[in-house]
């Protein structure tokens, strides 16, 4: 392969049908080694090892855009820096479905296990890994938002939340026993 068309790949082929062209090379030639069975034959073929020098340049830039898409998230919701990859594209992916995204809440906020949702899917209460349930003070609507948008967002009203309840508690300590207050 002249090194030429390998650099300029880029230009010719659009950021996003570069995995679609790996793809479709690959599925060639398999479908291709299937047809002719005799290994050291079929892979003797420059035209191949070009095809698959391509497919390792395109899916590098693949990764590599991939990388700064997620880097990018990362930017706006910085917990995400405490998940892996393939957690975080999970997270994008079901985004548009809250309820799927339960099990990650615990690897994005430390004491948080779960929420609970109202039918209409606004976010009501967080649940601790220790079942203690603590509501809201307002709910927060995932719907219709970035996911890292909502997220802050729960982030915020979980601060608040523990903030009131904290107001609460110590206006209580002067009224209650110290058992009963615990």
């Amino acid at each position: 392969m002249k090194k030429g068309r390998l650099d300029s790949c880029k230009s010719i082929i659009p950021l996003p049908s570069r995995y679609a062209t790996v793809d479709k090379n690959w599925r060639a030639a398999i479908a291709n080694a299937k047809k002719n069975p005799v290994v050291i034959e079929y892979c003797d073929n420059d035209k191949l090892l070009e095809k698959f020098r391509l497919g390792v340049k395109l899916l590098d830039e693949v990764q590599k855009g991939l990388n700064q898409y997620l880097e990018t998230k990362r930017d706006v919701f910085p917990r995400f820096y405490f998940l892996s990859n393939d957690d975080l594209l999970t997270i994008l992916s079901e985004s548009k479905d809250v309820i799927k995204l339960q099990p990650h809440f615990k690897k994005c906020f430390e004491a948080i296990d779960h929420c609970k949702f109202s039918e209409d899917l606004l976010i009501k209460a967080m649940v601790s890994p220790e079942k203690e349930l603590i509501d809201l003070s307002r709910v927060v609507d995932p719907k219709g938002q970035n996911v890292e948008a909502w997220l802050m967002m729960l982030e915020d009203e979980m601060r608040a939340s523990i903030r009131d309840i904290m107001k609460l508690a110590i206006a209580d300590y002067l009224d209650c026993s110290r058992i009963c207050w615990m």
